[in-house]
């Protein structure tokens, strides 16, 4: 067999991806092969199974190697051309496949925040607990990711199933509930708020319907960030969770944390976003409803005033209104209350500066 001159083979890959030290070296053993044509081989661009589209082109350049080389055959150019082709394909597919954070265990009642990463651009939709949530990504330190909010049901007991469909490739993750010990209340109220008069019925139908409104609000683009702005600087005097007995009859779990706080107490958002609904309710009173994205709405009750009109987008740490003591209450306090995809969530443990999806129930705190 012929000997050519002395030249060297590099390979250029086009694949918006980090560099693949296998393939590389594999190149670099097999690239004297194919030095065939002075002005290299071209392999046309793929669309591997990421959907990474992929262009490698092999250029052999004189005197690099300082060595003779004896030329292959065609038909070994080909052979070995397709192998390298098909080692950058298969780098580049698998470098392409993006990653989750999730927590393996979450306590019932609890928020988790969930991180998506990848090395270019993408889009799709989280699945959890029957629903599906938007996750658009964003440049990041180098990378591109996704930031979204789930919630383990406070009732869950057995593991759940997170999926990830994306632009990018697919990803799938259990998670398993770890029960919680939730407290019980026994509270005493004016008895219309226990067992309501029939003239009132129509009313709180159409409240309830409000509400599940506001809650299963769902828009693509997350306001939200960790920690969650405290609304009010008071302690806690009712933990969420608790089992209510309201004159000695049971009720359904408090869904919310209940703040300390003097009546007229400016009360603040918790994170930015837009205001689905600012209106007097039978049980709750003034009460506003807040969409931060993604599934993610905050609650204030019990409001001695409203500050916000629907429709009307706030910034994190807004004063919104003020505290009370309207309908079902001992006392002013606030009711606040986060509900992440239907699900709601205790969310004292948000307030931390890092938040952890393990632990309850909160506890209840004693006065400033």
């Amino acid at each position: 067999m012929s000997k050519g001159p002395p030249f060297f083979i590099s390979i250029k890959y086009a694949y918006i991806q980090r560099k693949c030290d296998i393939a590389h070296a594999c190149a670099k053993n097999i690239a004297a092969f194919l030095a065939k044509h002075r002005n290299g081989v071209y392999l046309s661009p793929h669309r591997p199974p990421g959907g990474m589209r992929v262009a490698a082109r092999v250029s052999a350049k004189a005197g690099d190697l300082r060595t003779d080389i004896p030329f292959p055959s065609s038909i070994m150019i080909k052979q070995i051309a397709l192998i390298l082709a098909t080692l950058i394909l298969t780098c580049s597919s698998s470098a392409a496949a993006p990653s989750w954070d999730i927590p393996q265990k979450v306590s019932q009642g609890r928020a988790f925040e969930v991180r998506i990463t990848d090395t270019s651009p993408f889009r799709g939709n989280i699945l959890w607990n029957g629903s599906s949530y938007p996750v658009p990504s964003s440049p990041y330190g180098g990378v591109h990711e996704a930031r979204i909010l789930l919630a383990m049901p406070i009732d869950a007991a057995k593991p759940m199933r997170a999926a990830a469909d994306l632009s990018s490739g697919g990803l799938a993750a259990s998670v398993t509930p770890l029960p919680v010990d939730w407290p019980r209340q026994i509270l005493s109220v004016a008895p219309k708020y226990v067992s309501p008069p029939k003239k009132v019925l129509k009313r709180i139908e159409r409240d309830r319907k409000l509400s599940r409104e506001a809650i299963g609000t769902v828009t693509e683009r997350g306001y939200w960030e960790l920690p969650l702005h405290r609304p009010v600087p008071g302690t806690v005097s009712s933990v969420f969770g608790g089992r209510r007995v309201f004159n000695g009859q049971p009720r359904s779990p408090h869904l919310g944390t209940d703040l300390r706080g003097q009546a007229g107490t400016p009360v603040e958002a918790v994170a930015s976003g837009t205001v689905v609904a600012a209106s007097e309710l039978y049980f709750s009173g003034n009460t506003i409803y807040i969409d931060h994205g993604q599934g993610v709405i905050s609650m204030y009750c019990h409001l001695s005033s409203i500050g916000v009109r629907k429709g009307e987008f706030v910034g994190r740490g807004q004063v919104i209104g003020k505290v009370g003591a309207t309908v079902r209450v001992t006392g002013p306090h606030l009711h606040s209350a986060l509900y992440v995809g239907r699900i709601p969530v205790d969310i004292l443990p948000l307030f931390e500066p890092v938040p952890s999806p393990v632990g309850g129930p909160s506890k209840e705190q004693p006065r400033n």
